[in-house]
């Protein structure tokens, strides 16, 4: 089956160059993945608090906020050592179209988010063009490439978490710790025990190779469940349309939909959810601010397994697990096979024994751990120290 892509359209694109021949100050932005879209929404919404538009890449979050788009944010979603090898041509001709835009005399900033793979690159030519930096959510360097951490000793850091604060503190790169932008709709709900409803999340990937990897997976688990009981209403959710899209093609009789962008009607949709399974990532977090109990599952291409097994340095991949130094949410990270049966009892016997946690507590636990500065605030100050510079 031929999967087709969902493109910016070209004549937007084109559009949106003339501001480089134009006199008009603007800040570049580059996130490539939707955790990055949804941080980087606040940083777009505070540079028009100023008048200075932004350019670049994103998702729809910050599309809306106003982002000029740039480049198609659906081909940056890649995930793995083989999707990027495979990708390679691609994503190298999207690098020669941000390269044009950096070497632009009205930009006058770089706002970069997530995305370590590309957007170090990026930090390197920033740098050559003296273009101020700030990068929100920045490499892992805790769990793996720690020497990134000298090529941002002179950028302004936002980080979301105190392990990550330490690890780049040893490093001598100050960093500000910001807050969770899942947390403000977890709090609003966690005021008491909320009470659960009948659905069950699948999210197989906000990645459309990582999706196709583990559909096969999730549908058996699924069925698995209703067997077991048949009151479950599931849902599989879609980080994005294309996406959704991407999970129709599947052809099976369970509701699908795409995940709401408001943060308080996230919280709300995992609050009232039996339970989700999702890649280790941001909706296992989402769960787990809100109370709900989750399994990490994802099946990785072999060269990804390999590599990452013999160079990440972290007793876990999920970040509840992570922040509170303990395994609240299983994690199954195996390699794909077309061995099924044995995996899906492991799952739905594991969710079965999740029942003991107190979610509630390990909720209020997390939620301290992702308090922080608001990215609006972040991105305000370092957009008024680059506009105090350039009228010196």
């Amino acid at each position: 089956m031929k999967l087709i892509k969902n493109r910016a359209p070209k004549n937007k694109s084109m559009q949106n160059m003339e501001h480089l021949n134009q006199n008009k100050k603007f800040v570049f932005f580059c996130a490539g993945e939707d955790s990055g879209d949804i941080l980087g929404a606040e940083a777009v919404s505070a540079m028009n608090l100023w008048g200075v538009e932004a350019i670049g890449v994103g998702g729809p979050r910050m599309q809306k906020e106003g982002l000029k788009q740039m480049a198609c944010f659906d081909d940056f979603a890649i995930s793995g050592f083989k999707d990027v090898l495979t990708h390679y041509f691609q994503l190298h001709r999207s690098f020669v179209l941000l390269k044009k835009i950096l070497e632009c005399p009205n930009c006058i900033a770089v706002v970069l988010i997530d995305y370590p793979g590309f957007n170090m690159r990026l930090v390197e030519l920033s740098k050559k063009y003296s273009k101020p930096i700030l990068y929100i959510a920045p490499p892992q360097i805790w769990a793996w490439k720690s020497k990134r951490a000298y090529s941002l000793q002179d950028v302004t850091l936002g980080v979301l978490y105190d392990f990550e604060r330490e690890a780049y503190k040893k490093f001598d790169c100050p960093s500000l710790k910001i807050e969770n932008p899942f947390l403000q709709g977890a709090v609003s709900l966690m005021k008491e025990k909320p009470n659960k409803g009948s659905d069950f999340l699948f999210l197989p990937g906000s990645r459309r190779h990582q999706l196709h990897r583990n559909m096969p997976l999730y549908i058996r688990i699924a069925k698995q469940l209703k067997k077991k009981n048949p009151n479950l209403q599931i849902k599989f959710l879609a980080s994005r349309t294309s996406l959704l899209k991407e999970i129709k093609k599947w052809n099976f009789d369970f509701e699908q939909m795409v995940v709401p962008e408001n943060s308080v009607e996230r919280a709300a949709l995992f609050s009232k959810a039996q339970g989700v399974i999702a890649t280790p990532g941001s909706g296992i977090l989402e769960a787990s601010l809100v109370g709900t109990k989750a399994l990490a599952c994802s099946r990785i291409d072999p060269l990804t397994y390999v590599l990452g097994s013999i160079l990440v340095r972290t007793p876990f991949f999920t970040l509840p697990n992570l922040l509170l130094s303990k395994r609240i949410v299983p994690e199954f990270l195996s390699l794909v096979s077309f061995f099924y049966k044995k995996e899906v009892l492991s799952i739905v016997k594991e969710l079965e024994e999740l029942e003991k946690e107190d979610f509630y507590s390990n909720a209020m636990a997390l939620h301290k751990t992702c308090e922080g500065e608001s990215i609006k605030c972040l991105s305000l100050e370092f957009l008024m120290n680059v506009l105090n510079r350039d009228s010196k």
